[in-house]
C-alpha cells in the first residue's frame, strides 16, 4: 500500500512538472497586461527603413471588443528604449478627445532573434503604463518565434489610435 501512495506521489511530481501557469507559448506572441494575460490571435507588421511597426490583437482586427497592442521595435538583435508599444482593452479605450488611456512611463525592449525576410521574431517589451486616477500598470509583451503577416497599413493604423 505504501508503494502506490509513494508511486501515485512520484507521478503526480512528474505531471506537476509538466504544467506551468502563465508559460510562453513557443511560435507565439503573448501579452501580459497586469494580471491578465492572453496569446494574440492575429500579428500583424510592416517595416520602414529601420523601424518594424506591430499590431497585435487577441482576436482580430475587426473584433472591437478585442484587446490589442500595437507600437514600433528595431529591425536587429539589441536592447532598445526609444520604441513604444501601447496597449487597448478595446476600441473603445480612449478619453473624450480620443486619445488612449493608458500613456507609457517606461519602456525597454530586448530582440534576441529577428528575420525580416521569414517575418519572425524572439523578443520582449516591458513597459510601465500610467492612466489618471488609476494605479500603475505593468506590460510585458514576450514573442517567442513569433510569426507576422505584413499588412502596409500597420504604421498608418496605429497612428490613427493615437490621437
Amino acid at each position: 500500500m505504501k508503494k502506490i501512495f509513494a508511486f501515485c506521489a512520484v507521478a503526480f511530481v512528474a505531471a506537476a512538472m509538466f504544467v506551468s501557469c502563465g508559460k510562453t507559448e513557443k511560435d507565439a506572441l503573448t501579452v501580459k497586461f497586469n494580471k491578465e494575460q492572453w496569446t494574440a490571435e492575429q500579428v500583424l507588421g510592416n517595416q520602414v527603413g529601420e523601424v518594424l511597426g506591430m499590431e497585435a490583437y487577441e482576436t482580430n482586427y475587426n473584433d472591437a471588443a478585442c484587446a490589442s497592442v500595437f507600437g514600433t521595435l528595431g529591425t536587429a538583435t539589441g536592447t532598445y528604449n526609444n520604441y513604444l508599444f501601447y496597449y487597448s482593452e478595446n476600441a473603445g479605450d480612449t478619453t473624450a478627445e480620443g486619445l488612449l488611456k493608458w500613456n507609457v512611463d517606461s519602456h525597454s525592449q530586448e530582440i534576441t532573434a529577428i528575420d525580416l525576410a521569414a517575418h519572425t521574431i524572439d523578443a520582449e517589451v516591458v513597459e510601465t503604463l500610467k492612466q489618471d486616477g488609476k494605479d500603475d500598470a505593468d506590460l510585458k509583451i514576450t514573442m517567442n518565434n513569433a510569426s507576422w503577416t505584413v499588412d502596409t497599413q500597420v504604421l498608418v493604423k496605429g497612428m490613427a489610435k493615437r490621437r
